[in-house]
């Protein structure tokens, strides 16, 4: 196999930069990784960062090109159900078919989270099933609790963070950025990343 560098040299030395015929000119242009040029079209693309935040520890940014929807499928592991999906903090879960969520265009740096319910039993199912855990820019919302519960806020080393006794409808706690929450709402928890 030819080294793909030697592609760029001889697209560097035999047609000018800056056009799409270095790429299209080049067996091995697949090797080039970010081009910001449309191949098809033939003008500038335009990208934008999608950061997917999961219930584990960090998450995984991605540039896609500006103005268009992605495709993306959620699933979960180790008997985790998904939750609640937001996408730059709106509810979106009800969009959400077998697994499959699509975006609307991305137009600027845009954030899809997914919280999952660990290990949810079928007693904890029977209470309190429309429970909605979401988070979005330091906060951690609480929706339907359609009995009083409890809302404890865990940090991932498993300190407490927050407390709401008799939380009853909607429950917004201020919390950090950039970590990872267990949230107990009764008898359920809930697992989601900031």
């Amino acid at each position: 196999m030819r080294d793909p560098y030697d592609v760029f040299t001889y697209a560097t030395l035999h047609v000018p930069m800056g056009s799409k015929e270095v790429y299209a000119s080049a067996h091995d242009w697949r090797y080039f990784t970010k081009i910001k040029e449309d191949m098809s079209a033939g003008g500038k693309v335009y990208y934008a960062n999608l950061t997917v935040k999961q219930g584990e520890t960090g998450y995984t940014r991605q540039p896609m090109k500006a103005d268009e929807s992605y495709t993306i499928y959620i699933g979960s592991l180790g008997g985790n159900k998904v939750n609640t999906v937001t996408f730059n903090g709106v509810d979106v879960t009800d969009q959400v078919a077998n697994g499959y969520y699509t975006t609307p265009p991305i137009k600027d740096e845009s954030e899809l989270s997914i919280s999952y319910e660990v290990n949810p039993s079928s007693v904890a199912a029977l209470s309190l099933n429309d429970v909605r855990v979401m988070g979005y820019q330091n906060e951690i919302t609480v929706s339907n609790i359609d009995e009083p519960s409890t809302v404890t806020v865990f940090g991932a080393d498993g300190k407490q963070v927050a407390v709401v006794p008799s939380a009853l409808g909607n429950v917004t706690v201020p919390v950090e950025s950039d970590r990872v929450y267990l949230v107990k709402v009764g008898a359920r928890t809930f697992k989601l990343a900031l």
